[in-house]
Order: structure tokens, then C-alpha cells, then sequence
């Protein structure tokens, strides 16, 4: 659970990174994305500890899975394909609180995030 967590975290800070000049997975630098794993690690470093995992193996472990992420990114900052119909424009927000007093619930919502309709050119 800690690793998945070290995910999330790492897939919400790269979405947050994007912007009108983050245009492609290109503008992500080797040392954007070792930053991004690195923060995530140590805001996640207790809980490491707590269940006898390295910093190693965690590191090991979130760049395989930051492969995946990044292979996403692409597939909606360059859509290529009708798969993907909308492409990402910006983050808004992240984590972000909610709650509803009529219905009673309250959660988070992961990404808040702008999409561009890439036919229509629409935001």
C-alpha cells in the first residue's frame, strides 16, 4: 500500500507539472522526473520505514511505474489516436476537498484538470 501511495503521489505532482509550456513528455528533463520521485520518497519516508521497505527499493519501484505515467501523459498531451478525443491542457488542482451537506458525504477529488477538445479545439 505504501508503494501505491508513492505512485499516487508521483502521478499527482507530474499532472500538476503540466501547463500551456509543458506540451509533451519531452519537456520533462531527467532531473524533473528523478525530483519528482524524490519528493515523493521522502514525503512518504515514515511510512517506508513503518513496513521495512527501503528508499532503494522504492526508488526501483516508482521508476518502472513512472515509465507507465510518463507513456500516459504523452497519450493525452499528443493524443495520436481517436482513443484518446480530448487532450490535456492544465491542472487545476490536485487533492482537492469536497463535501456536500444536502447529500452528506465529503472525499477528495484527485485531479481537477482542463482538457482541450483536440477536433473541435474547445476547451
Amino acid at each position: 500500500m505504501v508503494l501505491g501511495n508513492l505512485v499516487h503521489t508521483s502521478f499527482e505532482k507530474f499532472i500538476a507539472r503540466v501547463t500551456e509550456k509543458v506540451t509533451s513528455v519531452r519537456d520533462f528533463k531527467d532531473s524533473d522526473i528523478k525530483e519528482i520521485v524524490e519528493e515523493a520518497i521522502s514525503s512518504h519516508i515514515v511510512s517506508l520505514h513503518q513496513v521495512n521497505e527501503t528508499e532503494e527499493h522504492a526508488r526501483e519501484y516508482l521508476s518502472k511505474s513512472v515509465k507507465s505515467i510518463i507513456r500516459w501523459i504523452g497519450d493525452i498531451l499528443q493524443p495520436e489516436s481517436k482513443e484518446y478525443p480530448l487532450k490535456l491542457k492544465q491542472c487545476v488542482g490536485t487533492e482537492q476537498e469536497y463535501q456536500s451537506a444536502k447529500y452528506g458525504f465529503r472525499g477528495k477529488i484527485d485531479s481537477i484538470v482542463m482538457m482541450h477538445d483536440k477536433e473541435k479545439k474547445q476547451d
